[in-house]
């Protein structure tokens, strides 16, 4: 049931959030987390439905939020960070990144809804 899985998984973020605020642990870690559990019900639907053939916009939108994730871990820690370059530091390229993954999973999304409202 997925009204389950989607609470389970906000009692989860709760804890997470509350304990990473308590311990001082970068909240980067928590959409790292969020992004393994996302992956994992993401691949379940898709094999259960069969529809991974046309799945390469989730793919690519995992992929991207994959490498926002590295640049804000680098950009967190201060090794990828210059402030003098606009266009290419770590905090900019995480912040294109991560847009980039929201426009694949939503046009992953759309595909997926309008497959199902042709059937």
């Amino acid at each position: 049931n997925y009204r389950t899985w989607f609470w389970f998984l906000m009692f989860i973020n709760t804890v997470l959030f509350w304990w990473f605020y308590m311990e001082d642990i970068a909240i980067q870690k928590t959409f790292m987390i969020n992004i393994v559990f996302i992956l994992i019900l993401e691949l379940y639907a898709l094999y259960k439905e069969k529809f991974f053939k046309q799945s390469i916009h989730m793919l690519l939108g995992l992929i991207s939020i994959i490498i926002a994730q590295v640049f804000s871990i680098l950009d967190l820690k201060r090794i990828w960070c210059e402030p003098d370059n606009i266009l290419l530091h770590g905090h900019a390229i995480w912040h294109t990144f991560g847009g980039l993954s929201t426009l694949f999973i939503f046009m992953h999304y759309r595909r997926v809804v309008g497959h199902y409202k042709k059937n």
